[in-house]
């Protein structure tokens, strides 16, 4: 444009002259901020990449531990169930043997007595027996699934916490256009040179 005015006769320092170089300087200016938003958004890709990629790598893990907590769960049921059955025969065994001990020793006259009486206590002692051994199996199956919980609200508390941060960043400083339209700038804009 400025060529083709200078062709045409016209003055760079006449009113339209100057005009055609404010034009000029504005285009200018223009390039440069489509450029600068370019290179920023280029940038905000990237890093939005690295984020997502982060976060794919944490649910990764994250679910590998949970899984591998789940096993160690199931792993322990196993192992107090076992641990149960253990208790329970040589609690059979001890039970046994020392009602033959008791019952030999008791005159023959009196060992129906002595059993009879036994075989009322001994039933309220192996329910207590059984009842705390079930409190401690729920106990720790409670434990357990708390913990469970507690690393669950860890990884998405820390998976969210970005999101929200940005959230409350663009809550605070939003911005409206010409046309009403709201919008909310992550980074501030470049200092763009004067004309």
């Amino acid at each position: 444009m400025e060529e083709a005015a200078r062709l045409e006769g016209m003055d760079q320092y006449s009113p339209f002259g100057k005009w055609i170089s404010a034009t000029r300087a504005t285009m200018d200016a223009f390039a440069q901020v489509a450029i600068s938003c370019a290179t920023e958004m280029q940038e905000f890709r990237s890093e939005a990449r690295d984020i997502i990629e982060m976060a794919k790598q944490e649910q990764t893990t994250l679910r590998d531990q949970f899984i591998e907590s789940r096993q160690q769960v199931e792993k322990l049921g196993k192992v107090a169930a076992r641990n149960v059955e253990k208790q329970e025969l040589f609690r059979d065994r001890e039970l046994q043997a020392t009602l033959g001990r008791i019952v030999s020793g008791v005159t023959s006259e009196l060992r129906k007595e002595v059993f009879d009486q036994l075989r009322t206590e001994i039933p309220t002692h192996e329910r207590q027996f059984y009842k705390e051994a079930r409190w401690r199996a729920y106990v720790r199956m409670t434990l357990a699934g708390a913990v469970l919980m507690g690393l669950g609200f860890a990884s998405g508390y820390t998976y969210d916490g970005y999101a929200a941060s940005v959230g409350r960043y663009c809550a605070e400083h939003q911005a409206f256009d010409t046309k009403g339209a709201s919008w909310c700038q992550i980074n501030p804009p470049p200092i763009l040179p004067k004309s």
